[in-house]
């Protein structure tokens, strides 16, 4: 008989990263494929349907300008709203980065260790993966205490030190 473990989150903090939405960003290539073909297509489309010469009183916005403003403005909406709505959840046997679809969820028993930084002006954590993939999360220290996050980490059997 299965049963769902309903999961405490522990720790949730929203954080502004340009480094995690550019990496969204690059990863959605063939979404931004897609839509300069479409881009493409619509102008070809327009062009044929209206002609070289249209109606008088129909002037259609020049599709060489319109199509990628509203292109341009789509992706750079999309960008934005990466770098706004990233967030990092920590519960009892992993960590979530990210938000809707560009979610990476990283559990505790592939961490091999944890270092924190802390500087005048902002702390940071580096994960170091057993695979040696390092992962470095920026900590908002007005809503997470980093004592209370290395006591999570410690119960939890990761190694936890204060360099990274």
């Amino acid at each position: 008989m299965n049963t769902l473990v309903a999961r405490e989150t522990k720790f949730e903090w929203r954080q502004n990263s340009l480094k995690f939405a550019v990496s969204d960003f690059r990863r959605n290539w063939p979404r931004w494929l897609f839509c300069a073909v479409l881009y493409f297509a619509t102008v070809a489309f327009l062009t044929a349907v209206t002609g070289p010469d249209p109606h008088p009183r129909y002037t259609p916005p020049d599709p060489r300008i319109f199509w990628p403003v509203i292109f341009l403005g789509c992706i750079g909406i999309q960008f934005l709203a990466a770098v706004a709505l990233w967030s990092v959840k920590i519960d009892n046997e992993r960590i979530t980065l990210g938000h809707a679809r560009y979610v990476r969820h990283y559990r505790f028993k592939k961490i091999a260790h944890i270092g924190f930084a802390r500087s005048s002006e902002s702390c940071s954590m580096l994960l170091g993966l057993s695979s040696g993939k390092r992962v470095e999360i920026f900590i908002d220290t007005e809503r997470i205490q980093i004592d209370e996050l290395k006591r999570h980490f410690s119960f939890a059997g990761i190694s936890v030190s204060d360099r990274i």
